[in-house]
């Protein structure tokens, strides 16, 4: 059994793919085995993907079904010990595949973490762990959850390594959702593993791409998939004890910001601001559980910051809106 499969879901993605299938393919060693699913492209993406397959990579194609279809489809092809889940317009870092063989076979773990890089046109912003470490029950993981991702994200999968074993026992899948399925997948398979190892090294280059970014559409489940995000992060927490106060607070705010851009962009191109509010709350009253926690704690954290400066309330609120217009 090989130790690590790279699984690619990719769409309309010719050119990037084939720069990243390019990165892979001179790092893999034969360990590694690569499925790249086609999700319907009406470019060429499925042949850039086929044309590597002397190089051991499998191209699969399905008919267009979103990104989670299609990384449920690359789990099902894929047969190695650990699985990684990566972008088709992402890249790796040089000595990015060696350095995660190396962690595995020196800390055989459930779960791998991993620092990235963030590039948004010529700004690139890393974000890392502070130290390698071992975190060997999941007693630990959970004592040390907000810690542990007050450094990283919790919420992307491509600065992870998940075992396919407890994939597999625990049926684990990516459920469709508008936002929020890579989070409520992560904190799923958390729920269900037990060890984790951090990887103090920056592995992964992740590509913004702020000028055609999905935040410009209106996404009329938003408030639906938040309260399932929210609700997976309160079922980990009750299911292994863990005290996850950072990540609700910083979910919390980003949900309070992101409902005002969702209902933005929702109000085509004459925008006022009673649509504007109609629209919020129209989302507010779809907020369930966790989330409507979070989301009224953190508007009234905005109601006190407003109080105390009114530029820094418009500055929160407005940011992101001004950016989309």
């Amino acid at each position: 059994m090989k130790q690590l499969a790279i699984i690619i879901p990719a769409y309309n993605a010719s050119t990037s793919l084939n720069r990243l299938l390019s990165q892979i393919v001179g790092q893999c060693t034969d360990q590694v085995e690569v499925v790249v699913v086609d999700d319907g492209s009406s470019d060429d993406t499925l042949s850039v993907a086929q044309s590597y397959s002397g190089n051991g990579v499998v191209a699969v194609h399905q008919d267009n079904a979103g990104v989670s279809s299609a990384r449920n489809r690359g789990i099902q092809e894929c047969s190695a010990q650990y699985i990684w889940f990566v972008d088709a317009d992402d890249y790796l870092k040089p000595g990015a595949i060696s350095t995660l063989l190396a962690a595995i076979e020196q800390e055989h773990a459930d779960c791998y973490l991993f620092g990235f890089e963030k590039r948004n046109g010529s700004n690139v912003t890393c974000e890392v762990n502070d130290g390698s470490r071992l975190y060997a029950d999941q007693q630990q993981v959970s004592e040390h959850i907000n810690e542990i991702f007050s450094q990283n994200l919790v919420n992307t999968l491509w600065n992870k390594v998940f075992k396919r074993e407890i994939i597999a026992t625990n049926s684990l899948h990516f459920e469709k959702m508008e936002s929020g399925e890579d989070a409520t997948f992560v904190l799923q398979y958390l729920a269900v593993s037990n060890s984790l190892y951090v990887v103090a090294q920056i592995v992964y280059g992740y590509v913004l791409h702020s000028d055609t970014s999905s935040s410009h559409v209106y996404h009329a489940q938003y408030a639906d998939d938040e309260s399932r995000m929210f609700s997976a992060l309160q079922t980990y927490c009750h299911q292994t004890g863990a005290k996850a106060g950072s990540i609700y607070a910083s979910w919390g705010k980003d949900l309070v910001i992101g409902l005002d851009i969702n209902a933005y962009n929702g109000m085509g191109p004459r925008k006022n601001y009673a649509a504007f509010r109609r629209l919020v709350n129209e989302q507010r009253q779809r907020l369930s559980g966790m989330a409507k926690v979070n989301y009224y704690a953190m508007s009234r954290w905005c109601v006190r910051l407003m109080r105390n400066s009114v530029v820094g309330y418009c500055v929160l609120r407005m940011r992101s809106l001004l950016r989309h217009d």
